[in-house]
């Protein structure tokens, strides 16, 4: 059965698969929770692509 949870978890585990990804960025996308920092505001948003992408690709979207 496919549960939201399913997905955070697969799409935590993606994105630490891409070396460019960071732990921080990572819970950041699946949203666990962080508490708002600077640096999440000012968070990289090319960072934020390229695990976008790497979820994408495990799971064939885009």
């Amino acid at each position: 059965m496919r549960t939201f949870k399913a997905f955070r978890k697969g799409g935590y585990r993606a994105a630490l698969q891409d070396q460019r990804i960071d732990q921080y960025t990572a819970k950041i996308l699946v949203g666990q929770q962080m508490g708002i920092t600077d640096s999440y505001v000012d968070a990289n948003p090319e960072r934020c692509r390229w695990a976008v992408e790497s979820i994408g690709k495990e799971y064939g979207i885009g």
